[in-house]
């Protein structure tokens, strides 16, 4: 199992309307990618009469039939496969979307989860939990967080299956070791560490189009986990990381740039914290080979909304950091929590 987050990922997409809604269509522009050590066989989906992803402006945002032959049509039209690998079957468990109108902007929040599964004796699932902002069409937004998704699932997959091909469990505790990431596993990612506050230099993605915006973070959790079978007991590393996405966030030239880098920080100090808090959270579980997947996909949900939750709150309290009290009253809070958790 391996889980990840990823935040404003784009690809090609096109969104057309309906009678009844929104037609979400994900789709790569070229050729995705080519699994190098499985053939997918089948597509199903847990929900057998999915057909839409979410909502916006209260109509569906549909699919052209199932959730399951949406990506179906992914995988024939961009990813190149070889009919002489294992054949596996891809289950698609949910496919979620939730838009809300902030302003000029909307945010979108998406759930993922897919199992990959062969010959019933293994299966290993993948969930992703992503945020993002646009003022452009938020369909076509949805659309490319999807298809994102999909690619990146695919590769997870693929790693996956090299490091543990022919390895069953048979007993049914599973012994996991849960640990913090101290360095990055994705290009142009910084790991938090209170040691290394952000600069402006880190900010390198363009510039949001409302001009009222100062600057944007854009940070998440993900969940990396890799497992072996030692005495047929399935032993896991589950290593949590919260990370910086450089590329993606923005900072716009301002006056006040030590009052936004601030404000900025803490929006990164507060996904870390939560990030602590899954950590301990998993260390605490009981995880056996039935319901591991599920547990730590619940925990991750519930601390990746919790903290988006608290930064909700922590922009509505500060406003967005001009409240020079609120400001240093957030920061403190969020730096005393910080030392108290453990994890850095």
């Amino acid at each position: 199992m391996s889980k990840f987050l990823f935040l404003l990922c784009l690809l090609y997409a096109a969104a057309g309307f309906g009678q009844e809604g929104k037609y979400v269509e994900f789709r790569p522009s070229g050729l995705s990618y080519s699994p190098r050590n499985y053939y997918i066989g089948e597509v199903t989906n847990e929900h057998i009469n999915e057909h839409t992803v979410g909502e916006y402006n209260g109509q569906p945002m549909l699919l052209r039939g199932t959730v399951a032959e949406a990506v179906r049509r992914y995988i024939d039209n961009g990813v190149r496969q070889s009919a002489g690998l294992p054949h596996v079957k891809l289950t698609i468990n949910s496919i979620k979307c939730n838009l809300k109108r902030k302003g000029l902007l909307w945010h979108i929040s998406l759930d993922m989860e897919l199992t990959f599964s062969y010959d019933d004796n293994m299966k290993v699932t993948f969930t992703g939990g992503g945020t993002g902002r646009t003022s452009a069409d938020p369909v076509n937004f949805v659309a490319g967080m999807i298809g994102k998704g999909l690619k990146n699932d695919l590769e997870q997959f693929d790693q996956w299956w090299v490091e543990n091909k022919g390895r069953i469990a048979t007993n049914p505790i599973v012994k996991a070791e849960v640990i913090m990431a101290r360095e990055p596993d994705k290009p142009a990612q910084i790991v938090y560490s209170p040691q290394r506050p952000l600069m402006v230099s880190d900010f390198r993605g363009p510039a949001g189009s409302n001009p009222s915006e100062a600057a944007a973070t854009v940070s998440g959790i993900g969940i990396r986990t890799r497992g072996e079978t030692v005495n047929g007991q399935l032993v896991l590393t589950i290593t949590v990381t919260p990370g910086f996405k450089m590329s993606e966030s923005w900072f716009r030239k301002t006056e006040q740039e030590p009052r936004v880098l601030a404000h900025e920080q803490a929006h990164f100090d507060i996904m870390a914290l939560y990030a602590c808090k899954l950590v301990r959270a998993l260390q605490a579980a009981t995880l056996t080979r039935d319901n591991y997947t599920r547990i730590a996909e619940e925990l991750h949900k519930r601390f990746t909304e919790a903290a988006g939750r608290e930064e909700d709150t922590y922009d509505e309290q500060t406003n967005h950091g001009t409240l020079n009290d609120k400001q240093l009253e957030w920061q403190r809070k969020v730096h005393d929590e910080i030392r108290q958790c453990g994890c850095y």
